[in-house]
Order: C-alpha cells, then sequence, then structure tokens
C-alpha cells in the first residue's frame, strides 16, 4: 500500500501471489518436518481481480505500436509478436542460446521448463528470419549477458517493461496494449491460419489445453466465426 500505492490491481496481483505461495509452501511438510511455520499469517489476505487478457493486437493497431514504440524496445515487442514467447522468457535469453541447426534459427534454453511423460524438455523458441534477424544482430552486439536491454544497456526487469510497453507511455490510441498480449494474438493469429493447436502449443512452450482455454482468442472475432459458420 505505501510503495506500489499507484500500481494497478494486475500488478498487485502479480506482486502477492508469489508471496503467498511463499507462505503457503512453509505451512507444508514440504518445507520440513515439522514445518516451518505452524500457521499462515496471510492466509486470508485476498487477491486483488487481475484484468482480463482477452485482447487480440489487430494489424492495425500493431501499426500503430511499430511507429511509436522506441529501440530498443521494438525489437523486443518484435520477436514477441513473431514466436509468441513469454515476456520472461525473451528477457533471460542471452546470446549462447542463440542456435542456428540445419539452417533453422531458435533460441534453445537447455533448462528444462517442464517434463514431459516424465522427462525434462528444454524449451525451444522457433525465430522466422525476422526474428532471427533481430536475435543475431542483438547477439553480437552482447556476446554475454542478456540479448534484449534497455536504452541504458541494462536488462530489462518486468515493471519497467510493463511501464515501457504501456497505451500511455506510447500513446496509442487504444487501452489493450500490453507485452503479453502479443502472446494471446500469435496464438489467434495462427489458429485462425489453420495451424494444429498441437503444433501452435509446441512453438508456445504450452499445453493445447491452454491453447484453446486461455490463449486463443478466436471468440472476439464475430466476423472470423460468421465467414467460418457460412464456408
Amino acid at each position: 500500500d505505501t510503495h506500489f500505492a499507484d500500481g494497478s490491481d494486475t500488478y498487485h496481483n502479480t506482486l502477492i501471489r508469489p508471496v503467498k505461495r511463499a507462505f503457503k509452501w512453509a505451512c507444508s511438510k514440504k518445507s520440513g518436518k515439522p514445518p516451518l511455520l505452524s500457521n499462515n499469517p496471510i492466509d486470508e489476505l485476498e487477491l486483488p481481480t487481475a484484468d482480463s487478457r482477452e485482447v487480440e493486437i489487430t494489424d492495425a493497431q500493431w501499426a500503430e505500436v511499430e511507429s511509436k514504440a522506441p529501440q530498443p524496445l521494438l525489437d523486443l515487442l518484435i520477436v514477441l509478436k513473431e514466436t509468441g514467447a513469454r515476456p520472461q522468457e525473451l528477457r533471460e535469453a542471452k546470446a549462447e542460446n542463440l542456435q542456428a541447426n540445419g539452417g533453422k534459427p531458435r533460441l534453445y534454453f537447455a533448462k528444462p521448463v517442464k517434463k514431459v511423460r516424465g522427462k525434462p524438455k528444454p524449451r525451444k523458441i522457433y525465430l522466422n528470419a525476422r526474428a532471427y534477424a533481430i536475435c543475431k544482430r542483438l547477439a553480437e552486439k552482447y556476446p554475454t549477458g542478456k540479448l534484449f536491454r534497455t536504452q541504458r544497456g541494462t536488462d530489462w526487469k518486468q515493471p519497467a517493461l510493463t511501464t515501457a510497453a504501456s497505451t500511455k507511455r506510447l500513446k496509442l490510441s487504444f487501452d489493450t496494449f500490453s507485452p503479453y498480449a502479443l502472446r494471446h494474438t500469435f496464438c489467434t493469429t495462427k489458429l485462425r491460419q489453420g495451424m494444429p493447436p498441437a503444433t501452435v502449443a509446441e512453438l508456445m512452450g504450452t499445453s493445447v489445453e491452454m491453447v484453446m482455454r486461455v490463449y486463443n482468442q478466436l471468440g472476439l472475432n464475430d466476423d472470423y466465426l460468421y465467414k467460418a459458420l457460412t464456408a
């Protein structure tokens, strides 16, 4: 309340969730025998409701973003849109993660992000020509450390990225833009183009269930659904 009074409910939700998770873990048997805490002092602390991310950035809106976003922010936003990656994944990307195996460029994270059928599965972010050109240029500029950096050359932190890419900062004519909205846009675009949900899920590093339940925003486009019905 003191230090983040001006933050949105979504931002407060993001800040409080990991704190609540830590206390919940400390009260569980996983933290030790006996548990580190006998009771949870913030168990009844309610999370603010996060804003809905049900949004797809249209071609016209994206053209406006491209015309107004400054560098080096624009590089990061373009790669997000072209790959469907999570913002935090690209914020952690390094030159050493950039590979071009068999002429198929990709960002390859050796650290597994999940297990599939009980086996660790590394995260692979496949890059098209535009995304690869940006990553290659940045890898040459920053051979060590993070690929995507601020204008000052420092690492992107989530609050700084959220602020820099906000509608207010970019002076956009619409109020639904955020870096994460580009992940939803990627998913919806690929599904509309006829890409199988399983393929979309692999590219995004998630599950088919998440693709269909969370990320796809086909229901926001009445014209597309009507054309699909009457085709």
